[in-house]
């Protein structure tokens, strides 16, 4: 087993990136808990949804905004603010990188928690 010191030598991660990460994922649970308490979009009033279900559509309707913020974003980035192979990261490209880290890593507790992981 590799020892944190190896570790960290192989994939350094700066205190700045690991905190827009973890902001990143408190965002996303944030929104997931409002999401939660909100009764589901379009569903007919004499449809009966298990829970499960339900917890999964709720978590689905965050992939879809974490889905269409990071596509309108990087669209921008890709029309507008080009780089090229090798170029440092811009800071837009960051902040995406760090919005889809911290939502893969909601993602992963939430599923996790409620018992989605399949």
């Amino acid at each position: 087993m590799m020892s944190v010191e190896t570790l960290w030598a192989i994939f350094p991660l700066k205190s700045d990136d690991a905190i827009n990460i973890l902001i990143s994922f408190v965002i996303w649970t944030s929104l997931y808990c409002i999401v939660e308490r909100m009764p589901l979009p379009f569903k007919p009033k004499d449809l009966k949804v298990s829970k499960k279900v339900e917890l999964d559509i709720k978590n689905r309707e965050i992939s879809l905004l974490h889905g269409c913020i990071l596509i309108a974003f990087s669209t921008y980035e890709f029309y507008f603010a080009p780089g090229s192979c090798g170029d440092e990261n811009t800071r837009l490209e960051k902040m995406l990188i760090y919005t889809a880290v911290g939502y893969f890593i909601y993602d992963f507790f939430a599923m996790a928690y409620y018992g989605l992981v399949d």
